[in-house]
């Protein structure tokens, strides 16, 4: 399916249609419309989420002033095959004017707007998201070679009882496999055990 095809039966965005863009404007989300590689309308709080002051800095610029290695640099072209394939949201890392990485949720509706195919996008910065999610795992490695590093058993237990974490010494001592723990509850995983 073409993405002009998919266009919200017939949706057309025109900056003449004060109402919609008024919206747009006073969304505290940030909005954009995408079109030919370019950014065709932005509202405040896209341009805050690049660290731009206000929506003029960002509508013409071009799409490659926020993309950077790792990114698909043709966005757009990006955008309509994700369209063709069913898919309207994604992640992504965008770049600010200052060059910072922004870990971002897109959201994407293929649309005509001045009477061309584009992409109105909504972004979520999940940056924060992500930086805790990273440090989670670094924290969960660094346990896992902590208890690993152990001359002795261990066997980590939540506070409802769970069983949380073992360690490959634990397993040698009582004769255990790592599936008789995984997913079973602690009375039947330590029955076999003793």
């Amino acid at each position: 399916m073409h993405p002009e095809d998919r266009t919200v039966r017939g949706t057309s965005l025109d900056t003449d249609d004060g109402n919609a863009i008024a919206l747009f404007d006073a969304s505290p989300q940030p909005v954009a419309i995408f079109s030919q590689g370019h950014i065709r309308y932005a509202n405040d709080a896209c341009a805050k989420l690049v660290g731009l002051s206000s929506a003029k800095e960002v509508i013409g610029a071009s799409l490659d002033r926020f993309v950077g290695p790792g990114t698909s640099k043709d966005l757009g072209g990006f955008l309509d095959q994700r369209a063709e394939q069913g898919s309207d949201t994604f992640s992504e890392v965008l770049f600010t004017a200052a060059g910072e990485p922004i870990h971002v949720h897109l959201a994407t509706l293929p649309i005509r707007f001045q009477g061309e195919p584009a992409h109105l996008v909504y972004l979520d910065d999940v940056t924060e998201h992500e930086e805790t999610k990273r440090s989670l795992q670094d924290t969960v490695s660094t346990l896992q070679a902590t208890l690993e590093a152990s001359e002795d058993g261990v066997l980590v237990v939540s506070l409802d009882g769970g069983l949380e974490a073992w360690n490959q010494r634990f397993l040698e001592i009582w004769d255990l496999e790592a599936d008789m723990l995984e997913n079973r509850p602690p009375e039947v995983a330590l029955d076999h055990s003793l």
